[in-house]
């Protein structure tokens, strides 16, 4: 009796440590990421994370990037990145869109504007089109951040009509709109 609850213990401790070993070959750990930034020269502003990938804003001299890390099949990292030169606009606010993986796609807004940053509490997003089953609308809660990540699940980028930030007391602060 006494070898079997040993053998059974053995086999349970095996099992164990065979399956958080797994997990750690498996995910992308924090630390990673920002390793991984700093080896690029990359000040990471908001990061997102998610099973095997993150999705981080950063912000390199005049660029301002989103970009996505994941570990593929094989276990080997991939990026998908989109950035733009600061200096080749004249805004407050700017976006980029990210195709992800998954059917999920990331906006990353940057907040160019010291005030706005320290007065901006909510942000809303619209989109041109109307889809059915899908968002019209996305607003997400920020504080005090130059940078925010918005995930939404579609097949392809959508369309932003218009950017609007809002102040503590829900009052808009500020309307970027498209064409």
């Amino acid at each position: 009796m006494k070898k079997m609850f040993l053998l059974f213990i053995i086999i349970l401790t095996f099992n164990i440590i065979g399956c958080e070993n797994n997990k750690k070959d498996n995910k992308l750990e924090s630390i990673d990421i920002y390793k991984f930034a700093e080896k690029r020269n990359l000040e990471t502003l908001s990061i997102l994370s998610m099973e095997n990938t993150y999705v981080f804003t950063y912000k390199k001299d005049n660029k301002y990037g989103i970009m996505e890390v994941y570990l593929d099949k094989s276990n080997e990292v991939n990026i998908s990145d989109n950035s733009l030169n600061v200096n080749d606009f004249d805004k407050s606010i700017l976006h980029l869109q990210l195709k992800g993986r998954n059917n999920k796609n990331h906006v990353g807004l940057f907040i160019l504007d010291e005030n706005l940053i320290k007065k901006s509490k909510d942000i809303s997003i619209e989109f041109k089109e109307k889809i059915k089953e899908k968002p019209y609308k996305i607003d997400v809660t920020i504080f005090n951040k130059e940078s925010v990540i918005i995930t939404y699940k579609n097949e392809t980028l959508r369309k932003i009509k218009r950017i609007i930030l809002y102040s503590e007391n829900k009052n808009k602060i500020y309307i970027n709109k498209y064409d």
